[in-house]
């Protein structure tokens, strides 16, 4: 989960994963930590179902990544 501040001055939190390539991709952007962290519990479980994942877009993750920002 990487956060960052907008142009307003309110947090933005980005759910990321490692996808299967190994690269560090976004599933998608919340306002809240608790919907980023729901987003990439999806993304993994819609994962493990299909097996593969095909691109960002998708919001199909391998697994969570460990890098987190406080």
């Amino acid at each position: 989960m990487f956060k960052r501040i907008n142009r307003h001055g309110k947090p933005r939190y980005t759910a990321c994963y490692e996808d299967l390539k190994g690269k560090i991709a976004s599933a998608e952007t919340f306002s809240s930590k608790k919907e980023t962290d729901r987003a990439w519990q999806r993304a993994e479980a819609e994962s493990a179902r299909a097996g593969t994942s095909t691109s960002s877009e998708a919001g199909r993750p391998s697994r969570r990544t460990s890098r987190r920002s406080g």
